[in-house]
């Protein structure tokens, strides 16, 4: 896959992602896959075990949370907490437009972990301040 600054800089965007390298930037798009989903289509099951990440890159999904109803547009991704322990979804994502997205699975994050240290490193960061402003 030709690695595109827009997909290198849509995942920065990305929480997770944000202290990245573009160097790391560009390992993680290398090892996404694309996905093209057609309107009603429905990415993720309430109560269905995460298994990865999607990054929206055209098109519009809304979630269904218990309480209220999130749309997500190109830059947004989906599923981010998946990556890095087992969970379920706590909403059902549904694409209400054709929808282009990236995933990438839990194993192939954990095998990119592996070869880039770095990246975990970033990670725990910026896991740390999201747990400090929680308490």
């Amino acid at each position: 896959m030709d690695v595109s600054t827009p997909r290198i800089e849509s995942l920065r965007r990305i929480e997770l992602f944000s202290e990245l390298s573009d160097a790391s930037l560009a390992n993680l798009a290398e090892r996404m896959t694309e996905l093209d989903f057609e309107p009603g289509y429905v990415l993720v099951h309430r109560g269905m075990p995460g298994s990865g990440m999607f990054v929206i890159e055209s098109g519009k999904v809304v979630v269904d949370l218990t309480s209220r109803q999130v749309e997500l547009g190109p830059g947004d991704a989906l599923g981010e907490l998946a990556l890095l322990n087992d969970t379920v979804h706590t909403g059902r994502a549904r694409a209400v437009s054709r929808v282009r997205a990236v995933a990438i699975g839990r194993d192939e994050f954990a095998e990119l972990l592996e070869s880039e240290p770095a990246i975990a490193r970033c990670l725990l960061s910026v896991l740390a301040r999201r747990l400090a402003e929680t308490t």
